[in-house]
């Protein structure tokens, strides 16, 4: 899924990083596709990921865009997420490390076991 304009979002979380508070949300709606629905895993994974992210000078929103993935580029797991000023502008898109959970399915087909 390519990554385009993000046009309308869904909250997930209200969360404290650093002792700042940041939103937690995900694109429902981009300039090339629509998201009907997101897991309640995706959710909690991702929200657990932006709790332990580096979160950008000025950013106040973490919107997610792609679930966890690897790609061409960084073959890392991870998820693709747009960051937000309080006026909603988009600052910087990054790539957030999932939470490492034992036994737990983060996105539909990928599972990992730690073991």
């Amino acid at each position: 899924m390519p990554v385009n304009e993000v046009l309308a979002t869904e909250f997930i979380k209200l969360v404290t990083i650093s002792s700042r508070s940041s939103s937690v949300g995900y694109a429902t709606r981009t300039t090339g596709w629509e998201r009907r629905m997101l897991s309640e895993r995706v959710k909690d994974g991702f929200v657990k990921a932006v709790e332990k992210a580096d979160v950008p000078d000025g950013a106040t929103t973490a919107i997610l865009v792609e679930a966890e993935h690897s790609s061409q580029n960084d073959s890392r797991r991870h998820f693709t997420a747009h960051w937000r000023d309080a006026n909603k502008q988009h600052i910087t898109t990054k790539h957030i490390a999932p939470p490492e959970q034992e036994g737990i399915c983060l996105w539909m087909l990928y599972c990992r076991v730690e073991r």
